[in-house]
Protein backbone atom coordinates (compact mmCIF):
# COMPACT_ATOMS: atom_id res chain seq x y z
CA UNK A 1 0.00 0.00 0.00
CA UNK A 2 1.24 3.50 -0.76
CA UNK A 3 1.87 5.78 2.20
CA UNK A 4 -0.32 8.51 0.75
CA UNK A 5 -3.33 6.17 0.72
CA UNK A 6 -2.91 5.53 4.45
CA UNK A 7 -2.56 9.23 5.24
CA UNK A 8 -5.50 10.15 2.99
CA UNK A 9 -7.81 8.33 5.40
CA UNK A 10 -6.77 10.62 8.25
CA UNK A 11 -7.40 14.23 9.24
CA UNK A 12 -4.43 14.76 11.52
CA UNK A 13 -0.79 13.72 11.89
CA UNK A 14 1.47 13.37 14.89
CA UNK A 15 5.08 13.41 13.72
CA UNK A 16 8.28 12.87 15.66
CA UNK A 17 11.01 15.36 14.80
CA UNK A 18 14.42 13.71 14.92
CA UNK A 19 14.44 10.77 12.54
CA UNK A 20 11.29 11.38 10.50
CA UNK A 21 11.85 15.08 9.67
CA UNK A 22 15.47 15.90 10.43
CA UNK A 23 18.53 13.85 11.35
CA UNK A 24 19.18 16.08 14.37
CA UNK A 25 17.50 19.23 15.59
CA UNK A 26 20.87 20.96 15.84
CA UNK A 27 23.58 20.50 13.24
CA UNK A 28 21.59 17.98 11.24
CA UNK A 29 19.85 17.92 7.90
CA UNK A 30 16.26 17.84 6.73
CA UNK A 31 14.97 14.82 4.82
CA UNK A 32 13.67 15.70 1.36
CA UNK A 33 10.94 13.04 1.50
CA UNK A 34 9.57 14.69 4.67
CA UNK A 35 9.36 18.03 2.89
CA UNK A 36 7.48 16.39 0.03
CA UNK A 37 5.08 14.67 2.42
CA UNK A 38 4.30 17.85 4.34
CA UNK A 39 3.71 19.78 1.13
CA UNK A 40 1.29 17.18 -0.23
CA UNK A 41 -0.69 16.97 3.00
CA UNK A 42 -0.54 20.61 4.06
CA UNK A 43 -4.31 20.61 4.57
CA UNK A 44 -4.12 18.18 7.49
CA UNK A 45 -3.84 19.18 11.12
CA UNK A 46 -0.29 18.46 12.28
CA UNK A 47 1.45 18.37 15.64
CA UNK A 48 5.08 17.56 16.29
CA UNK A 49 5.32 15.02 19.10
CA UNK A 50 8.78 15.03 20.62
CA UNK A 51 10.66 14.04 23.76
CA UNK A 52 13.03 16.95 23.18
CA UNK A 53 12.31 19.27 26.09
CA UNK A 54 15.67 20.74 27.07
CA UNK A 55 14.99 23.20 24.26
CA UNK A 56 11.72 25.13 24.38
CA UNK A 57 8.93 24.70 21.85
CA UNK A 58 9.68 28.22 20.62
CA UNK A 59 13.34 27.37 20.06
CA UNK A 60 12.44 24.16 18.20
CA UNK A 61 9.96 26.03 16.00
CA UNK A 62 12.56 28.65 15.17
CA UNK A 63 15.25 26.04 14.46
CA UNK A 64 12.99 23.97 12.21
CA UNK A 65 12.18 27.06 10.13
CA UNK A 66 15.85 27.15 9.11
CA UNK A 67 15.31 23.72 7.54
CA UNK A 68 12.27 24.96 5.64
CA UNK A 69 9.88 23.35 8.14
CA UNK A 70 7.43 26.00 9.20
CA UNK A 71 5.61 25.07 12.40
CA UNK A 72 4.26 27.32 15.11
CA UNK A 73 5.54 26.76 18.65
CA UNK A 74 2.07 25.64 19.77
CA UNK A 75 2.35 22.75 17.29
CA UNK A 76 5.36 21.39 19.19
CA UNK A 77 4.06 19.03 21.87
CA UNK A 78 6.81 18.12 24.34
CA UNK A 79 6.99 16.57 27.83
CA UNK A 80 6.97 19.99 29.49
CA UNK A 81 3.59 20.91 28.03
CA UNK A 82 2.22 17.48 28.86
CA UNK A 83 3.38 17.80 32.47
CA UNK A 84 1.81 21.24 32.81
CA UNK A 85 -1.58 20.47 31.33
CA UNK A 86 -2.04 16.78 32.10
CA UNK A 87 -0.36 16.51 35.51
CA UNK A 88 0.19 19.81 37.31
CA UNK A 89 -2.99 21.39 36.01
CA UNK A 90 -5.21 18.41 36.83
CA UNK A 91 -3.73 16.82 39.94
CA UNK A 92 -2.35 19.70 42.02
CA UNK A 93 -3.94 22.61 43.85
CA UNK A 94 -2.97 26.01 42.51
CA UNK A 95 -0.58 27.71 42.79
CA UNK A 96 1.86 24.85 42.27
CA UNK A 97 5.35 25.29 43.68
CA UNK A 98 7.89 23.41 41.59
CA UNK A 99 11.62 22.84 41.79
CA UNK A 100 12.91 22.68 38.24
CA UNK A 101 16.07 20.93 37.10
CA UNK A 102 16.65 22.10 33.55
CA UNK A 103 19.05 23.51 30.97
CA UNK A 104 16.61 26.34 30.35
CA UNK A 105 14.22 25.21 27.64
CA UNK A 106 11.73 23.79 30.13
CA UNK A 107 11.69 27.15 31.91
CA UNK A 108 10.66 28.98 28.73
CA UNK A 109 7.63 26.71 28.30
CA UNK A 110 6.63 26.91 31.98
CA UNK A 111 7.07 30.59 32.77
CA UNK A 112 3.97 31.67 30.81
CA UNK A 113 1.72 29.90 33.33
CA UNK A 114 1.11 32.28 36.21
CA UNK A 115 -0.22 29.50 38.48
CA UNK A 116 3.15 27.73 38.48
CA UNK A 117 5.81 29.11 40.81
CA UNK A 118 9.35 28.00 40.02
CA UNK A 119 11.10 28.17 43.37
CA UNK A 120 14.40 27.22 44.98
CA UNK A 121 13.21 26.81 48.54
CA UNK A 122 10.69 24.69 50.42
CA UNK A 123 7.84 23.90 50.49
CA UNK A 124 7.90 22.10 47.14
CA UNK A 125 4.87 20.43 45.55
CA UNK A 126 6.64 18.80 42.61
CA UNK A 127 10.12 18.16 41.33
CA UNK A 128 10.27 18.67 37.57
CA UNK A 129 13.29 16.74 36.35
CA UNK A 130 14.40 17.62 32.85
CA UNK A 131 17.55 17.09 30.82
CA UNK A 132 20.47 19.03 32.25
CA UNK A 133 24.04 18.24 31.29
CA UNK A 134 25.25 20.60 34.02
CA UNK A 135 23.32 18.94 36.82
CA UNK A 136 24.93 19.17 40.26
CA UNK A 137 24.98 17.02 43.37
CA UNK A 138 23.34 19.87 45.27
CA UNK A 139 20.39 19.91 42.87
CA UNK A 140 19.89 16.17 43.05
CA UNK A 141 20.21 16.09 46.83
CA UNK A 142 17.76 18.96 47.32
CA UNK A 143 15.28 17.15 45.05
CA UNK A 144 15.87 13.96 47.05
CA UNK A 145 15.12 15.71 50.35
CA UNK A 146 11.95 17.30 48.95
CA UNK A 147 10.73 13.94 47.68
CA UNK A 148 11.26 12.45 51.13
CA UNK A 149 8.98 15.19 52.46
CA UNK A 150 6.22 14.40 49.97
CA UNK A 151 7.06 16.28 46.77
CA UNK A 152 6.08 14.36 43.61
CA UNK A 153 8.76 13.50 41.08
CA UNK A 154 7.69 14.36 37.51
CA UNK A 155 10.16 13.43 34.76
CA UNK A 156 10.10 15.54 31.61
CA UNK A 157 11.08 12.84 29.16
CA UNK A 158 12.65 9.65 30.37
CA UNK A 159 15.61 8.73 28.16
CA UNK A 160 18.49 7.17 30.09
CA UNK A 161 21.08 8.64 27.73
CA UNK A 162 21.48 10.21 24.34
CA UNK A 163 24.17 11.23 21.93
CA UNK A 164 24.90 14.93 21.89
CA UNK A 165 27.46 17.72 22.04
CA UNK A 166 28.20 20.56 24.43
CA UNK A 167 31.13 22.95 24.54
CA UNK A 168 32.92 20.92 21.83
CA UNK A 169 32.47 17.78 23.90
CA UNK A 170 30.66 15.28 21.72
CA UNK A 171 29.49 11.83 22.77
CA UNK A 172 26.94 10.01 24.93
CA UNK A 173 25.35 11.94 27.80
CA UNK A 174 23.31 10.72 30.74
CA UNK A 175 19.78 12.07 30.56
CA UNK A 176 16.91 12.80 32.94
CA UNK A 177 15.79 9.18 33.01
CA UNK A 178 19.08 8.06 34.55
CA UNK A 179 18.87 10.61 37.36
CA UNK A 180 15.20 9.75 37.88
CA UNK A 181 16.18 6.13 38.51
CA UNK A 182 18.63 7.28 41.19
CA UNK A 183 15.96 9.36 42.95
CA UNK A 184 13.38 6.59 42.68
CA UNK A 185 15.72 4.04 44.21
CA UNK A 186 17.03 6.32 46.94
CA UNK A 187 13.65 7.72 48.00
CA UNK A 188 11.63 4.56 47.44
CA UNK A 189 9.13 6.28 45.15
CA UNK A 190 7.82 5.87 41.61
CA UNK A 191 8.33 8.84 39.33
CA UNK A 192 5.69 10.14 36.94
CA UNK A 193 7.09 10.01 33.40
CA UNK A 194 5.33 12.21 30.87
CA UNK A 195 7.38 11.72 27.71
CA UNK A 196 6.66 9.20 24.97
CA UNK A 197 5.43 6.43 25.15
CA UNK A 198 3.37 7.52 28.18
CA UNK A 199 -0.26 8.52 27.86
CA UNK A 200 -0.01 12.12 29.04
CA UNK A 201 1.99 13.43 26.09
CA UNK A 202 -0.24 11.64 23.57
CA UNK A 203 -3.37 12.97 25.26
CA UNK A 204 -1.88 16.47 25.10
CA UNK A 205 -1.25 16.07 21.37
CA UNK A 206 -4.68 14.58 20.65
CA UNK A 207 -6.33 17.44 22.54
CA UNK A 208 -4.35 19.93 20.47
CA UNK A 209 -5.48 18.35 17.19
CA UNK A 210 -9.05 18.16 18.52
CA UNK A 211 -9.77 15.05 16.47
CA UNK A 212 -11.05 11.57 17.30
CA UNK A 213 -8.25 9.03 17.65
CA UNK A 214 -9.32 7.07 14.59
CA UNK A 215 -8.67 10.18 12.46
CA UNK A 216 -5.06 10.55 13.64
CA UNK A 217 -1.88 8.87 12.39
CA UNK A 218 1.42 8.79 14.29
CA UNK A 219 4.65 8.85 12.26
CA UNK A 220 7.83 8.04 14.15
CA UNK A 221 11.15 6.25 13.97
CA UNK A 222 11.26 4.75 17.47
CA UNK A 223 9.56 1.44 18.17
CA UNK A 224 9.71 1.84 21.95
CA UNK A 225 8.41 5.40 22.14
CA UNK A 226 6.46 6.30 18.98
CA UNK A 227 4.92 2.96 18.03
CA UNK A 228 4.34 1.56 21.50
CA UNK A 229 2.92 4.91 22.62
CA UNK A 230 0.51 4.95 19.69
CA UNK A 231 -0.61 1.39 20.50
CA UNK A 232 -1.16 2.21 24.16
CA UNK A 233 -3.31 5.24 23.37
CA UNK A 234 -5.13 3.58 20.47
CA UNK A 235 -4.07 5.41 17.33
CA UNK A 236 -2.66 4.03 14.08
CA UNK A 237 1.05 4.50 13.39
CA UNK A 238 3.75 4.32 10.74
CA UNK A 239 7.31 3.34 11.62
CA UNK A 240 9.80 5.10 9.36
CA UNK A 241 12.95 2.96 9.25
CA UNK A 242 15.46 4.75 7.03
CA UNK A 243 18.33 2.38 7.81
CA UNK A 244 16.26 -0.79 7.59
CA UNK A 245 17.15 -2.48 10.86
CA UNK A 246 14.01 -2.11 12.98
CA UNK A 247 11.65 -4.66 11.44
CA UNK A 248 12.50 -7.44 13.88
CA UNK A 249 12.36 -5.10 16.88
CA UNK A 250 8.93 -3.91 15.79
CA UNK A 251 7.51 -7.41 15.48
CA UNK A 252 8.98 -8.53 18.79
CA UNK A 253 7.56 -5.61 20.73
CA UNK A 254 4.14 -5.93 19.13
CA UNK A 255 4.02 -9.53 20.28
CA UNK A 256 4.50 -8.39 23.86
CA UNK A 257 1.75 -5.75 24.04
CA UNK A 258 -1.95 -5.68 23.35
CA UNK A 259 -2.23 -3.43 20.31
CA UNK A 260 -5.46 -2.91 18.40
CA UNK A 261 -4.05 -0.10 16.26
CA UNK A 262 -3.00 -0.57 12.64
CA UNK A 263 0.80 -0.45 12.46
CA UNK A 264 2.68 0.13 9.20
CA UNK A 265 6.32 -0.06 8.18
CA UNK A 266 8.09 2.05 5.56
CA UNK A 267 11.62 2.94 4.49
CA UNK A 268 10.71 6.39 3.20
CA UNK A 269 8.21 9.16 3.85
CA UNK A 270 7.75 9.84 0.17
CA UNK A 271 3.99 9.86 -0.45
CA UNK A 272 4.36 7.15 -3.10
CA UNK A 273 6.64 4.94 -1.01
CA UNK A 274 5.60 1.35 -0.42
CA UNK A 275 4.26 0.80 3.07
CA UNK A 276 3.28 -2.55 4.49
CA UNK A 277 0.99 -3.38 7.36
CA UNK A 278 2.60 -5.34 10.16
CA UNK A 279 0.66 -8.36 11.34
CA UNK A 280 1.05 -9.57 14.90
CA UNK A 281 -0.61 -11.75 17.50
CA UNK A 282 -1.48 -10.91 21.09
Amino acid sequence: MLLKKIIAKKEGLLIDIEGPLVSRIEGGNVYSDALTLLKEFSDLKIALLTNIARKSSRYISKTLSKYGLNFMSNQVINPTKAAINQVLGKEFSRPVRVYLISEGGHYEDIIIFDWIDIVRNEPIDAILLGANRNITYQELNFAFRCILKGAKLVVLGGDLWTYGSQYRDEGPYLMEGAFAKVLEEAAGVKARYVGKPNREIFIEAINFLNLPKEKILMIGDSVKTDIVGACLIGIDAVLIDRVGNKDVELRELLRDISCKSDIYYTRSLGPSSETRKITYKY
